[in-house]
């Protein structure tokens, strides 16, 4: 039976933590090992992740960032998959057999994901957020992968690395990495709940348009860099500079948030099919265009 790693960063995380790792340690049919950082946590996280001593890996480090507390949780793992956990999120029962059952059934897949069902604080169904079959050109668009719904196979860390603890949207540009050498699959049935709260870190980034908007531009720039220059990347990015440019000031982001965010949508899909047509398929790596095209 094949181990999953579940990795987990927290950092005062005292209301929702039993509940997470609660709904890990009930999995059934797949061997676990659970790896817990704490990211310097100032509540009572530390007093309950020592409750579960002896059933989950646990260590605490001084305050770094989640990026960085989830590449020390991946320093300890040696399961032969990676799943990712939040402190505030629940995995829904036979989430790990079903993910590894997907890979066994399609080995040409190394990451898989699925949507996620939204819960308030106090644990109750808002509405399940739909998510669309994995695409790595609409990936450098939108980031719709749910943290907490990935899994993948451990080698893909050896050729692309772990998070870059640089900025705040780590994820989004691990996906990215991983898009550009491996296939993606969707499982498409919830396999996580997703706990909306006011606490929740997209909520508590300052000016979390303008937040977007930098991160995007810094993670095009690095895939771009890391392709080769290519001139469909280099129009993708130059956009994005320009948005990040002009819609810096308050007066043009926050202030006209939904105005922006429409028209950037409507551009994103003119942009992306611009891209299509006229980069003759280079704009998909070789792993999607060889098995899918």
């Amino acid at each position: 039976m094949p181990l999953v790693s579940v990795v987990m960063a927290v950092f005062n995380a005292e209301h929702y933590l039993r509940e997470a790792l609660d709904s890990i340690l009930a999995q059934k049919g797949v061997k676990t090992e659970v790896i817990v950082i704490d990211d310097g946590s100032s509540d009572a996280s530390p007093s309950i992740l020592a409750e579960y001593e002896g059933r989950i890996i646990s260590h605490r480090q001084s305050n770094s960032g989640q990026a960085s507390a989830l590449n020390e949780a991946l320093g300890y793992a040696t399961g032969d998959y990676i799943a990712y956990l939040d402190a505030d999120d629940v995995c829904l029962p036979g989430r790990f057999s079903t993910q590894v059952r997907f890979f066994d059934e399609h080995p040409e897949i190394d990451l898989v994901y699925s949507p996620s069902e939204y819960i308030d604080q106090c644990g109750r169904s808002l509405e399940v957020k739909p998510v669309k079959s994995p695409d790595p050109l609409k990936l450098l668009y939108l980031n719709d992968i749910p943290h907490s719904s990935v899994m993948h196979r451990r080698k893909v860390l050896d050729r692309v690395g772990t998070f870059d603890a640089s900025y705040l949207n780590h994820d989004w540009d691990l996906w990215v990495r991983i898009s550009e050498i491996c296939r993606l699959g969707l499982i498409s049935t919830p396999l996580i709940q997703y706990r909306v709260h006011k606490d929740n870190l997209s909520r508590t980034r300052r000016r979390p348009l303008n937040h977007y908007r930098w991160a995007r531009m810094t993670m095009l720039k690095k895939a771009w860099e890391r392709r080769g220059y290519p001139w469909w990347l280099r129009l993708c990015y130059e956009r994005a500079r320009f948005e990040w440019w002009i819609l810096s000031h308050p007066g043009w982001s926050e202030r006209g948030a939904s105005l922006w965010w429409y028209s950037h949508s409507g551009w994103n899909i003119v942009e992306k099919r611009v891209v299509q047509v006229f980069s003759a398929g280079s704009a998909y790596p070789s792993c999607w265009i060889d098995k899918s095209r």
